[in-house]
């Protein structure tokens, strides 16, 4: 190996080393750590492949890999570099190791070569990465951020996901203004993102506002700063500008001092605006939050120019009259002196055809009206609940009594004419227009009977306001009742406890430190202490043989969607080398076993791990058994050893999920049949029996229930579906 010039010649022999003889290979490793990087891409990943299987034997042997560890995740190779960082990370849970391996991933992430698949890799380990050491992937939150230069939304939408959770008050600032480049740059993406060579568009700015809404949510300094610039947003007819619009009234809500300025730029961009539920938003705002002498006249006054003058019906008869005339004039015969090219003169004679007189009027409708004369009840309706209350407002505020009578004259002038439009539109259902008169009405007599108006006005000027502050209140809780979940489910709470032993290197002496770095400080205390072996991995681990067997054998079942992974550990208890030995299973049920059994060869009192992968074609009950084979190198005797049962239950593939009524429903409706099971239960109870049922099948209850009552009868939807467990 020391003369060997040929790449592949040298790691074939370094690989045939590095099993037969670990202690030789290790010290040709110490020997040539130098040149480890100049000896290619394949030599390389095999020596991580040494380091790992080294150290998770004896943790003590850390120290002597870290050099080359730490050179490998410069390498010029992607798969090293990754394979390095990993390996740290396995390793190791020191600050050191996982700082090195986050910036490393961080520059893979941000590499221009890597493909799609590359990024998205690299941003799961970085996802679960953040569980566990969130102080430490803060550090390189711009740097994850300059990935949302990918023409890939996808790689988009996972970078705001690992970023949004880790988003803190020293970078806020820098956060914000990034996304708000980045929305920037989707400014010309309302034409753009029809076709199909533009991935990100629209889609893409709407999950950055809603990146730009948390933050703001959880750090109000910075939302004036991206409020406005946001507002802009909103004449595009896109979902961008629904999100921009809710993101505005949530500030406009939990930010007084914003408001003014607010509704001005509110106000001014209302001519802007073509989507009717954007439209529709605009409007309630200004109800709800106009409060000044100032703010209610100007907004009155610009509502009312937009609607212009009753009625606002499609087609109206002075106007079909013209259309007729239009439509019925003859092109007129016009005659005229020209000069021609030899300067004579000669008669022309042409036709004129009549220009309709509507079209050119038809693009000078305000939206706002165009929206009404095109039929739309709903904003109708939201047009006179807004007018409503801006004039009880007015009349609050003490605005001349003049004044106040015409707002009341005109408002009362545009419900009717709502009232009359939707009675004419055809493609209005009944119930719409009577919900919308019976509403009108209301407000009709909340203006002009001053004993409806003291009866009404509490309710029109502050319920909705009260309610939509509760929305919020409660959105807020939801989402954090979430988050306290999730972080104890999935185990990411806090990772130290607060009687961990508090390590400091610079009171360590160097004779203590071997002059190596120690990249897990407290590991073996922790070992010493606790088992670092989760609940759930001890219920699915099966012992195979007895304890009185010549190989005992026992094997961790894991479940990946329709594959089953058994690692099974194998313990030579004799004091012979056995050969051959070979584990050979079997199944029963719709499983199939994947690899082909392989020969081993285990030393006296010595042990291995073998791997067995088993595909699923349906998640039914089976069950998996099998033998081991071997040969006594010794007395030259063949061993059989039959294995235990694995019955894997069907209950291992479900687990319970969550999904509204009306995807539940189109669910239920795809299956044509239906069973009626009837059961005898000692349980008297329903919300008892309920409670086991789900318990029993792994379901969720979808519907809510009372459980103070005592009912008759018990109606309810449980869902659960298949996911990806890993136990």
């Amino acid at each position: 190996m020391l003369t060997e010039t040929d790449a592949a010649a040298r790691r074939n022999a370094f690989l045939m080393l590095f099993n037969q003889a670990e202690d030789l290979a290790i010290e040709y490793l110490a020997n040539n750590i130098n040149e480890v990087m100049t000896y290619g891409d394949g030599f390389s990943l095999l020596v991580l492949e040494l380091t790992r299987r080294v150290c998770r034997k004896d943790a003590n042997q850390k120290s002597r890999f870290v050099r080359v560890l730490f050179a490998m995740l410069t390498s010029d190779s992607h798969a090293v570099s990754y394979e390095a960082a990993w390996t740290l990370i396995s390793l190791s849970s020191s600050p050191t190791a996982i700082r090195a391996a986050a910036n490393t991933y961080a520059s893979l992430l941000n590499n221009s070569q890597s493909d799609t698949n590359v990024k998205m890799i690299v941003l799961e380990r970085l996802d679960s990465l953040k569980k566990k050491h969130t102080k430490i992937v803060q550090e390189i939150l711009m740097d994850i951020l300059r990935a949302l230069s990918s023409p890939n939304i996808d790689v988009c939408k996972k970078v705001l996901n690992v970023t949004m959770d880790i988003v803190s008050s020293r970078n806020v600032t820098e956060v914000v203004t990034v996304l708000k480049r980045e929305v920037a740059k989707t400014a010309g993406a309302d034409t753009q993102s029809k076709s199909s060579s533009d991935e990100k568009g629209i889609a893409y700015r709407t999950i950055l506002i809603q990146a730009i809404h948390s933050c703001a949510t959880k750090y109000p300094d910075v939302a004036e700063s991206v409020v406005h610039a946001l507002m802009d947003f909103l004449g595009s007819d896109s979902d961008g500008s629904m999100e921009v619009i809710v993101f505005v009234r949530s500030i406009i809500e939990q930010h007084v001092g914003l408001r003014a300025s607010l509704l001005e730029k509110l106000l001014l961009n209302l001519d802007d605006i073509t989507s009717s539920n954007v439209m529709s938003v605009c409007l309630w705002i200004f109800g709800e939050y106009c409060e000044t002498s100032s703010q209610i006249m100007d907004t009155f006054n610009e509502i009312t120019s937009q609607l212009g003058d009753v009625p606002y019906l499609l087609v109206t008869e002075k106007e079909s009259e013209k259309a007729e005339e239009n439509e019925g004039a003859a092109p007129k015969l016009v005659t005229k002196n020209v000069v021609l090219s030899d300067g004579t003169y000669a008669t022309q004679t042409a036709y004129s055809e009549v220009q309709p007189k509507n079209s050119s009027t038809e693009n000078s409708i305000k939206p706002l009206r165009k929206a009404i004369i095109s039929g739309d009840v709903f904003l109708g309706g939201v047009i006179s609940s807004t007018l409503t209350k801006l004039c009880l407002r007015a009349m609050e505020v003490q605005i001349d009594a003049m004044a106040c009578k015409n707002m009341t004259v005109k408002t009362v002038l545009i419900m009717c004419g709502i009232i009359e439009m939707a009675e004419a539109t055809p493609t209005a259902h009944k119930s719409s227009v009577a919900d919308i008169t019976d509403r009108i009405t209301v407000q009709c007599r909340a203006l002009m009977d001053n004993k409806a108006r003291d009866i009404l006005k509490g309710t029109l000027l502050s319920k909705g306001q009260e309610g939509f502050a509760n929305f919020l209140n409660s959105v807020k809780e939801k989402t954090l009742n979430e988050k306290m979940k999730k972080t104890v489910s999935d185990g990411s709470g806090p990772s130290v406890q607060a009687d961990d032993l508090i390590h400091f290197r610079q009171l360590r002496s160097n004779a203590a430190q071997g002059g190596d770095i120690d990249l897990d400080d407290g590991t073996d205390l922790l070992r010493a202490t606790a088992l670092n072996t989760s609940v759930s991995e001890l219920s699915h681990i099966y012992q195979l043989s007895g304890f009185a067997d010549p190989v005992y054998a026992e094997a961790l079942v894991t479940v990946h969607d329709y594959d089953i992974i058994l690692e099974m550990l194998l313990v030579n208890r004799t004091p012979n080398t056995l050969s051959n030995l070979t584990v050979e299973l079997a199944t029963m049920g719709d499983m199939k076993i994947v690899e082909r059994p392989q020969h081993y060869s285990i030393g006296p009192l010595d042990q291995i791990t073998v791997r067995a992968s088993i595909k699923v074609s349906s998640t039914e009950t089976g069950h998996i058994f099998g033998t081991i084979v071997y040969d006594d190198t010794s007395t030259g005797n063949k061993g059989y050893i039959n294995l235990n049962d694995i019955h894997m239950d069907i209950m291992d593939y479900i687990r319970p999920a969550f999904c509204t009524n009306d995807v539940f429903r189109s669910m239920w409706a795809e299956f044509e049949w239906e069973n009626k099971v009837a059961i005898s239960t000692s349980i008297p109870d329903l919300n008892i029996f309920l409670e086991h049922v789900t318990s029993s099948t792994n379901m969720r209850n979808l519907t809510a229930r009372d459980q103070s009552q005592k009912k008759d009868f018990l109606a309810a939807n449980l869902y659960a579906r298949r996911y990806v467990l890993v136990f």
